[in-house]
Order: C-alpha cells, then structure tokens, then sequence
C-alpha cells in the first residue's frame, strides 16, 4: 500500500509504501525510487526531505518537461530553464534584514461571499498553496526610517517572489507549513473579524502536483522571465518619476457617494 511520496535531494522522487511479509506476518516499510515515473503519482500525497532545495524541485520538473509544460503551463519551460542554467544568487552578500532563508508552500483559505449569489459563502484558496520566501531570523529590530520599530526583534520577515528571477532562489530550501488558517475574507463581516482567522488546525498535507503548481504560478505571476523583468521597469521607472517629481500625483479624495457604495 504506498503512503506517499517524498521529494529527495538530488532531485529524487521516492515513493513509501508498505508490503505484507508471508514469513513475518507483518507489514514492512519499504520505498522506491520512482523519480522516472513522477507523472503518474501527481495526485499522491507528498513530503519534502529536510534540505530539499528548489534547485531539487526544478530536476523534477525538468526530467518530465513535456509533460508539466502541459500540466502546469504559465511558462513553466522558461522559469525551469532559468532556474538551472543561470548563476545562483549568494544571500548572505545580501543586507541581513533583506536576506530570505527559506522557501515556504502554504495553504491560505478564505471564507467569502459567492460574487454571484451574495446570500452564499464559498470557501476558496484550496486550488493550490501560497508560494513565498521567509526572512532569517532577526538578531535585532528593524526600525522604520522615523525610529519606530517595523519588525521585532525574533520575528522572520515574509517575502513576495513574483518579481524574482528563479535562478536568484534556486538554493534555497523548500519547506510545507504545516499550520493552516482559514480567514473571513466577507467584507460585510463585524469589525475586527475581517481578515482574522475562524478556524486554524495543524496537519496539512499537500500532493506532487499542487507543491509543483504552487511554485510555478506563483513565480510566473507576473508572467515569464522576459515579462517579469519588463514590468519591473516600469514599476522601478515609476517610482524613480515620483521621487524626483517628474510624475504628477493626483489627490484622491473619499466621497460621500463611494461610502456608500462600500456599506
């Protein structure tokens, strides 16, 4: 009977089952190597050995890449080759509050209002797992520009990493939170409970498949590489505009009419 399957360093696919011994009379853990095979077992659940490194998902995916370029799309090929063909970044040159130590997969569902039926709620978020990056550790505060403190000393800072280039993220470890909220997205909720948890349980479990598309869409959020690195232009570009005031701000002003509209 196989249990699941755990991803390896090296980019390994091992299958865990268990196999009844005639002369024992009892039942034996056994595993395989099945990295070969991966396309077969994406709707098997799936752990990661500690240490497995986004680098080992990658050799994975590109083992089978005819087939996950069809399976996951959203320019799978192109993030994959990216990812394995270019210069690793080096995090600890990094400033220490801006390094990330790790890569997290973790499910964020939400409880909300159905848009086409507003007398029925839908609990959304379980397609795939959230992607993003962890910080390290804070040794120390860190303090906003005007002294007040930011992040708390001992806290991880969360990162996004849909601007970031693959090969910039290849070496870091990936892990599965385990931990798992369901929050009230309905904005007509009480005060003080929209965006807060209702319920919260330990012991999520995730297969092949959703770990592998949760990577992908999140790294091709802004589409692929080619993509990504233009729309980070134009956002950089557009900052820049506004800190030399050569963009022109426009006031925004809250009516009485869009009050309304939000109650």
């Amino acid at each position: 009977m196989i249990e699941g399957l755990e991803i390896r360093k090296g980019g390994k696919l091992i299958k865990l089952y268990t196999e009844y011994n005639e002369q024992t009379e009892e039942c034996e853990n056994k595993e395989e190597d099945i990295t070969d095979l991966a396309p077969k077992f994406v709707f098997e659940k799936c752990t990661l050995e500690d240490g497995v490194t986004l680098k080992d998902i990658f050799t994975i995916i590109n083992e089978h890449m005819t087939f996950f370029e069809v399976l996951i799309g959203n320019w799978c090929t192109e993030i994959v080759e990216e990812g394995l063909n270019k210069k690793a970044k080096d995090w600890s040159l990094e400033p220490y509050h801006e390094q990330i130590d790790y890569l997290e997969l973790r499910w964020q569902l939400r409880h909300d209002v159905d848009y086409e039926d507003s007398n029925k709620t839908i609990l959304a978020g379980f397609s795939f797992p959230d992607f993003h990056g962890v910080g390290v550790e804070l040794k120390e505060d860190k303090m906003f520009e005007w002294g007040e403190v930011e992040w708390p000393k001992g806290e991880r800072i969360p990162w996004g990493i849909s601007f970031s280039a693959a090969n910039d993220l290849i070496s870091l470890p990936v892990k599965l939170e385990q931990h798992i909220d369901i929050c009230n997205d309905d904005v007509k909720a009480p005060a003080g409970k929209w965006g807060f948890p209702m319920h919260s349980w330990d012991g999520c479990e995730y297969t092949l498949g959703q770990i592998l598309y949760g990577i992908i869409w999140e790294m091709s959020f802004m589409g692929g590489p080619k993509d990504r690195e233009k729309k980070s232009k134009e956002i950089m570009q557009a900052a820049d505009d506004v800190k030399s005031g050569k963009a022109k701000l426009v006031p925004f002003e809250l009516t009485k009419e869009d009050s309304k509209d939000d109650e």
